[in-house]
């Protein structure tokens, strides 16, 4: 868990007891959002908060500034994390005092622009429509199907897309990298409970080696490979 420092429980002469009630329960969040493949802060970054665990509807709380800082009141410690071109982070937090860092894992960046410039959303489909439909956007959403029809129909789910292992500076860096990125999914109600192997037996694996263009493979079998390119 991460720590946030409570703010002053002094009551307020004048103030009802839910009024005292809400002051007590204000957490101030102290943290930092970086990205160490990178190496930079991640700005802009919205925090999204929630009444309880387990719960799909969260509120707006603000945002991180440009050094990637979030200093702010809070009314609940469930806390979620969304950045552009990240996965999103889901965080329970508890008090103490200090700043504390959340590392934010960038998402490949092929899979919602397909290497064009500006793109934040990517629709792929399978060459000659044999296949599944994918959908990856900037926000860390993705959606699935068998015809573009039924995926404009599919509800969205979180997703995350990286390297096996990639260097973050703090240790020697992986003797070799893979050039395929693994997809791994999850509902959108807090918290994010990732499938630690996403269809082994399907297209799981996937690399973006041209501009509009993605390839898809099945870890469970090498020889099933699927050329995707970029319509929307």
């Amino acid at each position: 868990m991460l720590n946030v420092q409570p703010s002053s429980n002094h009551s307020v002469r004048g103030q009802s007891p839910s009024t005292e009630t809400a002051q007590s329960n204000v957490l101030q969040l102290d943290l930092a959002l970086v990205d160490l493949c990178h190496h930079c802060p991640v700005a802009g970054a919205s925090v999204i908060q929630f009444c309880a665990p387990e719960k799909e509807e969260g509120v707006l709380a603000g945002f991180s500034d440009a050094q990637g800082h979030i200093n702010q009141d809070v009314m609940s410690p469930h806390l979620r994390i969304l950045a552009q071109g990240y996965t999103p982070k889901d965080l329970s937090v508890k008090s103490t005092g200090k700043q504390d860092t959340v590392e934010m894992q960038a998402l490949a960046e092929g899979a919602y622009s397909g290497h064009l410039p500006h793109k934040k959303r990517a629709i792929w489909a399978p060459d000659q429509r044999n296949g599944a439909f994918f959908e990856f956007t900037a926000d860390g959403l993705m959606r699935k199907a068998q015809s573009l029809a039924s995926l404009m129909k599919t509800p969205f789910q979180c997703y995350s897309m990286q390297h096996g292992s990639h260097w973050n500076g703090l240790s020697t860096p992986p003797a070799g990298s893979s050039e395929w990125y693994q997809l791994q999914t999850a509902e959108l109600d807090f918290p994010i409970t990732w499938k630690a192997s996403t269809e082994r037996q399907g297209l799981s694996l996937f690399k973006f080696p041209e501009t509009g263009l993605m390839i898809a493979r099945s870890a469970a079998n090498p020889n099933l490979e699927v050329r995707h390119t970029i319509i929307a």
